[in-house]
């Protein structure tokens, strides 16, 4: 059996990315681009009102929402990483505050380094087939990380810093590919 296939240029964003129109702070998988919702959205005379995005993901549906005046969005998913990359790209962060925190963490991370007495402080995570995803050097320089990380007292700081690490998590790997791992938990 044939179908019939009928092309809508209108909605066809070929060679676009999520990043052609708006930042994207982390990699995730099939992620839908908002300019396809902000499309449908402009064809409904959507302008206002509120969301509601049961599988949120990384939070696309809420940059067409914010593009198209929503006011109130509420958003679930069952993957963790996918409410902290939503929770951290729509939380508003003073850009001075984060490099402040960005300055203290890199200074905090190269001063106990320097001391190689001080990696024996460091949890490094060890659990069944560990070794397919990193290195042992991988591994404990991302434990350092995280040890760092977790001393941030502020939540929307921490949670974006959170992103960041996921993202480089996923980019040491073996395989280049973690949704959720350990370390973000």
């Amino acid at each position: 059996m044939k179908y019939k296939i009928t092309r809508n240029i209108k909605y066809d964003f070929v060679g676009q990315s999520y990043s052609t129109a708006y930042p994207n702070l982390h990699k995730y998988p099939a992620t839908m681009i908002p300019q396809i919702g902000i499309e449908l959205f402009k064809e409904l005379n959507i302008k206002n009102g509120k969301l509601l995005d049961p599988y949120c993901g990384s939070g696309s549906s809420f940059v067409v929402g914010l593009d198209r005046g929503l006011n109130k969005m509420y958003g679930f998913d069952i993957n963790p990483l996918a409410i902290l990359i939503s929770r951290a790209k729509f939380t508003k962060v003073n850009l001075n505050t984060i490099k402040l925190y960005q300055q203290r963490l890199r200074c905090a991370v190269y001063n106990f380094v320097k001391k190689e007495e001080n990696l024996k402080q460091i949890n490094v995570p060890d659990f069944y087939n560990i070794k397919f995803w990193f290195s042992q050097n991988i591994l404990q320089n991302l434990s350092v990380i995280k040890f760092f990380l977790e001393k941030i007292k502020n939540k929307d700081i921490k949670r974006l810093f959170l992103v960041a690490f996921s993202e480089t998590i996923r980019e040491c790997s073996y395989t280049g590919f973690v949704l959720d791992f350990p370390f973000l938990c």
